[in-house]
């Protein structure tokens, strides 16, 4: 129990560390608003989930082999940091999409991590010594499965909404690329977003042009678009004239 005490209270300390961290960097820099990574972190999918259950099983496996402790490190650096310092944009942005986004995947990703670890002590059939020992070690590994099992399963029916709403997200934006690159005369295509499917569909679209296209070809533009999409999107189109090398 002091073992699982002081992982605990190394992991609070290292995740809120990550956070104050970013946070701190957040607030001194000048926001430049959200990548693709944050975005990503702020939108989790079962992938995800997936991903931290790899890691976590690759970084016991190491620790179990008496490996170097770089596996560790890529666990962490690939499943905790990420969300933490979300978490930490978030905050200093005052973004609570993002904070929940970012939340659900960090705690995710721990019961992932947990589940991965517990499985592979016991499949690798990891033990303690002294009777007194193993059977508290015993008794908590059976309770940190059947914990990180419930949660997992919960925490589940968020992130396959999330999943769906990615992938119908995805296929919009390429609907969208498609219907756009058929259109030349709009110019050169920079970034296609999807602001919101849920409702009526809205697209952000920025292009590279030298004047803005005429009413004629927008309306031909949200013609194609609604053909395509089954309704009349909101489309709010960005003309850029400088050229980005």
């Amino acid at each position: 129990l002091s073992l699982l005490r002081r992982g605990v209270q190394g992991e609070i300390a290292g995740i809120g560390a990550a956070i104050a961290l970013a946070f701190l960097m957040a607030s001194l820099i000048p926001p430049l608003g959200a990548t693709e990574e944050i975005a990503q972190r702020a939108h989790p999918t079962v992938l995800d989930l997936v991903v931290a259950f790899c890691s976590g099983v690759a970084g016991t496996l190491s620790m179990t082999a008496g490996l170097s402790a770089i596996a560790v490190g890529v666990m962490i650096a690939v499943s905790l940091v990420p969300p933490a310092a979300v978490i930490g944009v978030g905050i200093a942005s005052a973004d609570w999409s993002l904070i929940g986004g970012a939340g659900l995947l960090l705690i995710s990703n721990i019961f992932a991590i947990h589940l991965a670890a517990t499985l592979t002590f016991m499949i690798k059939k990891v033990r303690v010594t002294g009777w007194r020992r193993q059977r508290a070690a015993k008794m908590t590994l059976r309770w940190g499965m059947i914990t990180s099992v419930a949660a997992i399963l919960m925490l589940s029916i968020p992130l396959v909404q999330t999943t769906w709403l990615s992938i119908q997200r995805r296929g919009n934006e390429r609907i969208v690329r498609q219907v756009l690159t058929r259109h030349p005369e709009l110019g050169e295509i920079r970034r296609v977003s999807v602001i919101a499917i849920s409702g009526r569909p809205r697209f952000a679209v920025e292009v590279y042009a030298q004047e803005p296209p005429s009413p004629e070809i927008l309306r031909l533009v949200k013609d194609d678009l609604r053909q395509r999409l089954g309704e009349a999107p909101d489309l709010t189109l960005t003309v850029d004239s400088a050229r980005v090398l």
